[in-house]
């Protein structure tokens, strides 16, 4: 069995795929071995019974990708709607609930890490305490064509900070609950106010405040208005 290329410049889902190839791979190379003469009864037992878990284990990780493949498919579709559609359209999107931001979260490769991590919109979509602001923001976004569950406007953060020890994923960052507050909305108006930039680099913005988030270079205290306490 031909040893699978490395896709160049791979999207998530292009890795997720060569991964797949490469444990098939192994597990065909595996299977194939030349049985040892001498195999005694439980040997061969425990090989079948080897070969049966793993076989098993590909094909749940065969169908996990075809649902990764689907959820994709839908999220490139959302894209290239909200490519077409106008800032005024874009705005009116609904930013709740998050299940649509949630799959293409899954989609570009960031699937849910926890049972405790909530899909988080990095510019919300309507504000609490600076909706004038927010609305700014969340118009200059759509001006790229970026709609509010795209991705890249979108993270993964624990639900409240009393879940903090319990978080192996984002454990530096603030808890999703304790970020609808006045001090975030402040800080994303300061980032995303201004739409006179090229397209790189107001998606390099987004990038940077998901790397802030999630290292807790930015954080709020629980107590602050609109956290956890």
């Amino acid at each position: 069995m031909p040893m699978p290329q490395r896709p160049l410049n791979p999207s998530p889902l292009e890795m997720v795929i060569y991964n797949y190839e490469l444990k098939a791979r192994a597990f065909h190379i595996e299977r194939n071995k030349v049985t040892p003469a001498n195999e005694c009864e439980k040997a061969k037992k425990a090989r079948i019974a080897k070969c049966e878990r793993d076989q098993q284990h590909l094909r749940i990780e065969r169908r996990k990708i075809g649902a990764q493949v689907k959820l994709h498919e839908h999220l490139q579709a959302y894209r290239d709607a909200c490519a077409t559609m106008s800032q005024e359209e874009l705005a009116r999107e609904k930013h709740h609930p998050t299940k649509t931001l949630r799959k293409n979260l899954f989609a570009a490769g960031e699937p849910k890490p926890s049972p405790i991590h909530e899909a988080h919109h990095i510019i919300p979509g309507k504000g609490r305490y600076l909706q004038y602001q927010m609305m700014i923001c969340r118009l200059n976004l759509h001006s790229y064509g970026i709609g509010i569950h795209d991705p890249l406007n979108g993270m993964w953060l624990r639900n409240y900070e009393k879940n903090k020890p319990d978080d192996w994923a984002t454990p530096e960052a603030s808890g999703h609950r304790s970020l609808h507050c006045t001090e975030y909305e402040r800080w994303i108006s300061r980032k995303f106010m201004n739409d006179n930039v090229p397209d790189h680099v107001f998606v390099g913005w987004l990038k940077d405040v998901k790397r802030q988030l999630r290292y807790g270079v930015f954080s709020v205290d629980e107590t602050t208005p609109g956290g956890d306490s």
